[in-house]
């Protein structure tokens, strides 16, 4: 089945990313273009670009269609907004779409691990699974996989760069040394 996708790429003071929506306007994918991103992450746009290929996706530039993205995601990262108002279409498992519904349930401010998240889950035993799921977020940032840290408390992985996510998490009120869940 073939879709149209439209991309567009976006330059913000906290890095440079890249967003595709479909015809509805709706968020499939946001990507992180910086350099120092981790090499062959998931979120990559090369990455990104292949994966909507192999979906039979018709992929074109959009100004118009992809103008709401674009702002949100800038004035998101930017300490302008508080939360995100499109409407999100991540493609995944049903276990990955059942995380990735859970990130989007973790309140601004505060923060989870990946234990946590498996225990929330009914499943103890899937931490590393969620870790997983986690990391294959095709919308980061709308999809706040930044809000997971270590057990520990420390700032794991994080695809757009360690500094991207505490600077997220600073702009979201995130104060350090608070346990998480």
């Amino acid at each position: 089945m073939s879709t149209d996708v439209y991309t567009e790429r976006v330059e913000t003071q906290a890095g440079n990313f890249a967003v595709a929506v479909d015809e509805n306007g709706s968020l499939l994918r946001v990507a992180f273009l910086d350099d120092d991103r981790k090499p062959g992450c998931v979120q990559s746009w090369d990455a990104t670009l292949e994966a909507l290929d192999r979906r039979g996706c018709k992929i074109s530039q959009d100004t118009a269609r992809t103008a709401a993205a674009v702002r949100e995601l800038r004035d998101y990262v930017e300490g302008r907004r508080e939360s995100f108002s499109l409407s999100l279409a991540p493609q995944g498992t049903k276990f990955q779409q059942e995380v990735w519904r859970m990130l989007r349930e973790i309140p601004r401010g505060e923060i989870r691990t990946y234990s946590g998240l498996a225990q929330a889950a009914g499943r103890p035993k899937a931490a590393r699974a969620v870790g997983r799921a986690v990391a294959t977020n095709p919308i980061p940032i709308a999809i706040p996989c930044h809000r997971v840290l270590g057990a520990d408390g420390s700032l794991t992985g994080f695809a757009g760069g360690l500094a991207l996510k505490k600077r997220l998490l600073e702009i979201e009120g995130f104060t350090p040394g608070n346990r998480p869940t």
